[in-house]
């Protein structure tokens, strides 16, 4: 059960996702830049910030497979089983993308990378949110990621992003692990 002051800041970094803006949160193993991912402006935004090129693609988080499912291309109870066992979970995963998603998300690739995290917060703004969010490691490409608060306050300000989650993240110490759900491959 949320306490009310949580569900408010909940509230409003989702108020601040459908404004088109950028909001930074806590996952399992650092912070987060996120943003809707249908929103072009706000990708770009957000890629700006981050100093990050549209053709490596993006991550999308969700609180429940029915948020991505029409996402992906169909696959098998096998392969759908096996992505289940570990969610929430530190595990991505990259599916055949279906024509929904966009290029500035996919990037160059016909994959789309999906993971419900192990973080009961962004599952929670995600469900708010009412469909799946961008997530990629608030920093600079090529810098560490924020992995505190101080981190954070350190590195962006709101005139960067429009709201930041004063939470703590997860007990991981690595990034999410990606993997290919059609060749079975470890990318991360």
């Amino acid at each position: 059960m949320l306490s009310k002051d949580c569900k408010n800041l909940i509230i409003s970094s989702v108020d601040t996702l459908k404004d088109g803006k950028i909001i930074i949160y806590p996952t399992e193993s650092m912070f987060g830049l996120g943003c809707d991912p249908f929103n072009r402006k706000a990708v770009n935004i957000l890629l700006s910030i981050k100093k990050r090129t549209e053709s490596q693609g993006l991550i999308l988080i969700a609180s429940s497979w029915s948020q991505v499912e029409k996402l992906v291309k169909p696959i098998s109870q096998e392969q759908y089983a096996r992505v289940i066992e570990n969610w929430p979970g530190n595990m991505t995963w990259l599916f055949q993308k279906s024509e929904l998603v966009p290029d500035w998300i996919s990037g160059e690739h016909a994959t789309v990378a999906i993971r419900i995290p192990d973080h009961a917060l962004a599952r929670k703004i995600c469900e708010y949110f009412d469909g799946p969010i961008v997530s990629t490691s608030a920093n600079i490409s090529g810098r560490q990621p924020c992995k505190s608060l101080h981190d954070v306050y350190s590195n962006f300000s709101l005139n960067d992003v429009g709201y930041i989650l004063p939470f703590e993240r997860g007990k991981y110490e690595t990034p999410s692990t990606i993997i290919d759900l059609q060749s079975g491959k470890i990318i991360r």
